[in-house]
Parts: C-alpha cells; sequence; structure tokens
C-alpha cells in the first residue's frame, strides 16, 4: 500500500513534495513553512565508513531539528501500518 491509501484509510493527512538543494535543510525549512507537528524520513542504514564519507541526511536532520522526527528503517517503508494505528 502506499502512504496515500494508508492516509485515506485512517484519516491521516499526507502530502509528498519534490524540493531542491541541501536535504537536511530544505526538509527542515518546508517543515518550519508548514508548521508541521512531526517529520517522519525513511533511513536507508548506511554503514559507518559510507555515513563518514557521505554523510547523512537523517543524522544531520535529528542534530538540527526543532521538532520530533520519526527515523523509518529502510525494511519497514514499505510496512507503514507499524507507522499509522488505525482501525479498519
Amino acid at each position: 500500500e502506499t502512504a496515500r491509501e494508508v492516509s485515506r484509510e485512517c484519516g491521516v493527512p499526507v502530502r509528498a513534495q519534490v524540493l531542491r538543494g541541501e536535504p537536511h535543510a530544505r526538509v527542515l525549512e518546508h517543515a518550519r513553512q508548514e508548521d508541521a507537528r512531526m517529520i517522519v524520513l525513511g533511513t536507508f542504514g548506511l554503514r559507518a565508513v559510507d555515513r563518514f564519507i557521505l554523510g547523512s541526511v537523517a543524522e544531520r536532520t535529528v542534530r538540527a531539528a526543532d521538532r520530533p522526527i520519526v527515523l523509518v528503517p529502510r525494511a519497514l517503508v514499505s510496512s507503514l501500518r507499524l507507522l499509522v494505528p488505525c482501525r479498519r
């Protein structure tokens, strides 16, 4: 199921947008502009060496955030029901 389908079923508003720029900075800027109560980010689970070389968007976002952040491991991204408690 897609996030949109889960959103419809549970009455949780979801909106996706594509933004250009430094990912962590744009995510935080957009969250502030939209007055988001929470940020949900998927993670790729890079190894320490890869993260050292490439950096981590999730880590940078968490360190600079002024609101709660939920990090979703890659393995769970396709299973959004774990994050959206709803009754069918």
